[in-house]
């Protein structure tokens, strides 16, 4: 019933996505929701050719292209195998499924702290339909919407680990991995939601510090992290080590950071244009709105305030304060905790910390929640009323507005090569060396074209010479930098780019088509 409930209410929230699934993608820019569909399509590729599915030459040929810092999520390639010839449907399902199951895996969360089914349902229509959820759609970053289902999920064991069932953190461990091959900021948020949790837990109960520091369950979580998550980590820390110019990656970068942050008046100020406009609120492609609610932040202080002695709740608001912190990157003067988190190696390429706003959204569901649960105990009657003014907040505020849809077409010039009996590389201009924080040979005032360009790559399946994925290391944008014609290519097919008016010789012209296998320009 409870699934059901979450369902229908997502194809509401889409609505009318469910009438076309196979036609058009929801959402604005025709940006990664067609890159979503070359992951999809390149992680089998490599599968099926016998190639490790981290590294493709498909782009940026001849040198290829380092998948392992890109958004490349091949844990929903994998269990979208069925999907393979049907991107645009497996995209659409992504949006209508990941919003049910995160709302259902909060709504278990809420009930296992709350023991309360109506709270609970609450609960998850909070987190799972939060504006942040909308942002996701509305960017067509559909892949968050898989890791949301993951977050409550790994909080949910992590809290009957503390409880006693010792089983449970061996499947948080299993929770963590799945996030790392979803989306590694869900990855770490999760690492650092849970550790904040757990030790706000031990800081200020006696029961969890005296089932913590059993000698019995000390060698046993010891064993589960050895084994699960810190052996395991270290594999993928070497082959992150081993892998193509991982140094080269420049990381969290502050120009980018106070682009993709939150802003403390996003936070507060519903998402209408009127308030953006009244509250000078800059927002950004990426999350482009993650409103909290005056209703349920409200709720947050009155539960501290009155039940503040009741187990968790402390822990909460303490793990909401710190998360909200990170969410703001780089925003106030002094040195946010985002600054230095960022500093870590390989943590720097967490560059987005808006995104962290998911387990606010989280936080505050659990806590209203609790509040709930708690009133319906004493005044059924206040509790109704709150629930009342909590429906009303979510259907004025939180409410998804009518999202834009990109119908999905196919150039007849990609069908024609797909149908050339030969493997020659294709150059599109304007396509170029794109990424989230740069290009080389790519305007983006074109917004879209780059990534669009990678889907029509899955009809014909040659190599490109242009991409775009998440990062791209230094050295690729030397070699396009310092080979003739393809520089000169890309300089002018640049923002405002010029031709160099150079004089090629023949030798150079064969060249440049033989380097780059060249058959289609």
């Amino acid at each position: 019933m409870v699934f059901l409930i979450y369902f229908f209410s997502s194809i509401i929230a889409t609505f009318p996505l469910v009438n076309f699934l196979g036609k058009y993608l929801i959402g604005r820019g025709g940006l990664d929701g067609f890159a979503y569909m070359w992951n999809h399509f390149s992680f089998w590729y490599q599968i099926i050719n016998l190639q490790q599915p981290f590294f493709s030459k498909l782009i940026f040929y001849p040198i290829g292209a380092n998948l392992f810092f890109h958004d490349y999520s091949p844990f929903i390639s994998l269990i979208g195998l069925p999907f393979l010839q049907h991107p645009v449907l497996y995209l659409n399902l992504i949006v209508i499924f990941g919003l049910t199951f995160s709302a259902c895996t909060a709504f278990y969360l809420a009930k296992y702290i709350t023991k309360s089914t109506p709270a609970s349902l609450l609960s998850g229509f909070i987190y799972g339909f939060s504006p942040t959820a909308g942002s996701f759609i509305l960017s067509q970053h559909y892949y968050y919407l898989i890791a949301s289902i993951f977050l409550p999920l790994g909080v949910l064991f992590l809290l009957k680990f503390i409880n006693g069932f010792k089983k449970s953190l061996v499947i948080f461990f299993m929770v963590c991995w799945i996030l790392f091959f979803v989306n590694y900021y869900f990855f770490f948020l999760l690492i650092l939601l849970s550790t904040i949790l757990l030790i706000s837990l031990i800081l200020s109960d006696y029961e969890v510090r005296k089932k913590l520091f059993n000698k019995s369950i000390r060698s046993h979580y010891l064993k589960s992290f050895l084994s699960f998550f810190l052996i395991p980590g270290l594999v993928v820390l070497g082959i992150i080590i081993t892998s193509k110019d991982y140094q080269s990656f420049n990381g969290s970068s502050s120009n980018y950071g106070q682009i993709c942050k939150a802003d403390l008046v996003g936070l507060i100020s519903p998402p209408s244009e009127k308030t953006y406009s009244f509250f000078n609120f800059k927002t950004n492609g990426d999350t482009p709105f993650y409103y909290l609610g005056i209703i349920f932040v409200a709720t947050v202080f009155l539960c501290f305030s009155f039940y503040r002695k009741e187990k968790y709740v402390i822990s909460l608001v303490i793990t909401l304060f710190v998360i909200l912190l990170f969410t703001l990157g780089l925003s106030i003067n002094f040195q946010t905790p985002f600054y230095w988190l960022s500093k870590l190696p390989f943590i720097g390429l967490i560059d987005c910390p808006v995104r962290f706003v998911a387990g606010v959204h989280l936080l505050i569901a659990l806590l209203a929640a609790i509040f709930i649960s708690l009133i319906f105990k004493r005044n059924r009657f206040i509790a109704i009323m709150c629930v009342f003014l909590f429906a009303v907040s979510m259907f004025s505020d939180y409410r998804f507005s009518s999202f834009p849809f990109i119908n999905v077409h196919i150039p007849q010039i990609y069908s024609y090569i797909a149908g050339q009996q030969d493997n020659k590389t294709v150059l599109e201009l304007p396509s170029g060396l794109t990424e989230s924080k740069g290009s080389f040979g790519y305007d983006g005032v074109i917004e879209g074209l780059h990534a669009q360009e990678m889907f029509w790559q899955t009809i014909y399946k040659k190599p490109r010479v242009g991409g775009y994925i998440s990062r791209i290391p230094k050295s690729t944008y030397d070699y396009f930098r310092n080979k003739l014609i393809i520089s000169d290519l890309f300089t002018l097919t640049s923002r405002d780019g010029s031709w160099s008016d150079k004089n090629f010789t023949t030798q150079e012209k064969n060249q440049f088509i033989n380097d780059l296998n060249l058959g289609f320009i």
